[in-house]
């Protein structure tokens, strides 16, 4: 990241204009293993095609790529992330002992928001409105789930979007996006996952 002066200059100016800055894994691979389970190879190299960085680190493992991560942002001329989300949002026990540890306030799932400072779990239900617009059938698929979900939440606390670059590629989930956004805000109010979890305590 560092290396980089203008992406390093464009994440500063989204922080100044009110964006939420967060860790979002460190390499964002997972390279991989010999002697790997059918499950290992389904999760890491079909469902998310060797994004799952954080999926089956040790916590050491774990605290030295958080503590890089936290070091290079320091650098920044923009506050301290307070969120880690996993690539993928897969997190292993070790891996999510050592998210808590490093001192961030919160993590995301697929199905919710964790918020560590919560007494229990901290687990928010909220399943993540999300896109895979790897290949056509991914698409219609996509957008299909999304239809549905974001009815399902019409009057849910919290509704979250999740998109990845790619998504900007298609017309289609573009367009669905807009509509979805459209429609949500007509009686939600946008917010950042810190502020949501800051105001759990107020």
């Amino acid at each position: 990241m560092l290396a980089d002066a203008g992406f390093c200059r464009w994440l500063e100016n989204l922080a100044k204009q009110g964006h939420e800055l967060v860790v979002h894994g460190y390499y964002h691979q997972r390279t991989t293993r010999p002697a790997e389970t059918w499950k290992q190879r389904f999760i890491t190299q079909i469902y998310t095609q060797g994004e799952g960085e954080f999926y089956d680190l040790s916590w050491e493992e774990a605290g030295q790529l958080l503590a890089r991560a936290k070091e290079d942002f320091r650098r920044l001329d923009a506050p301290a992330p307070s969120g880690f989300i996993a690539p993928a949002w897969l997190l292993s026990d070790g891996a999510n002992d050592a998210v808590r540890e490093a001192g961030f306030r919160y993590t995301t799932f697929l199905t919710g928001v964790k918020d560590y400072r919560a007494t229990g779990n901290g687990l928010i239900p909220a399943r993540s409105l999300v896109y895979s617009p790897r290949n056509r059938w991914r698409r219609t698929a996509s957008l299909l789930y999304v239809s549905g979900l974001a009815k399902r939440l019409g009057e849910a606390p919290l509704m979250r979007l999740g998109l990845h670059p790619p998504d900007y590629a298609h017309a289609n989930i573009w367009a669905q996006v807009r509509r979805v956004v459209g429609d949500a805000l007509r009686n939600r109010t946008g917010t950042t996952y810190e502020d949501y979890v800051t105001r759990r305590h107020l």
